[in-house]
This record gives C-alpha cells, sequence and structure tokens, in this order.
C-alpha cells in the first residue's frame, strides 16, 4: 500500500491513467511469454489481460513513454469472492 501520497501528489507525478477493456478470454500465450521473458507470473484473467494492455498502449504510442518511469498498479482484489 502506498502511505504519505496524497491526491495533489498524485496529480503532481502521474501524467496518465490507462483503462483496459479486460473482456474476452486469458492470454495464455502473452501470459507464458512474461514469465519467461521477467520470472513474473501473472494471472490469466485480470493482471495479465491489464498488463497486455499497458505494453499495447506503449507500443502505439512510445513517444508519450521513452525516458518515463513506468508504475502498474493493480486496483483488483487480492482474494476471489
Amino acid at each position: 500500500m502506498l502511505t504519505g501520497l496524497n491526491r495533489d501528489d498524485a496529480n503532481r507525478y502521474v501524467e496518465r491513467c490507462i483503462y483496459v477493456n479486460l473482456s474476452g478470454y486469458s492470454v495464455p500465450d502473452f501470459i507464458q511469454t512474461v514469465a519467461m521473458k521477467t520470472g513474473i507470473i501473472l494471472d490469466p484473467t485480470y493482471t495479465g489481460k491489464a498488463v497486455r494492455g499497458l505494453l499495447q498502449e506503449i507500443q502505439a504510442h512510445p513517444d508519450q513513454f521513452q525516458g518515463k518511469r513506468i508504475l502498474f498498479i493493480h486496483t483488483g482484489k487480492a482474494t476471489p469472492n
């Protein structure tokens, strides 16, 4: 959890929020590639799709991300219902 970061701080540091449509089926090939290249295992239902959407956004608009730090925040539930 981030502590000590208020709305004014967030507005100063966050340049862009990306919203990803998570409809459709899981992305097993993408998840396997990420795991093999990075050692990071993503869940196939939500996080995998969200990371795929983020990478698609970076590829579509590389000039907007060049030289910038990227923070991926997953805001979904930690446990199922």
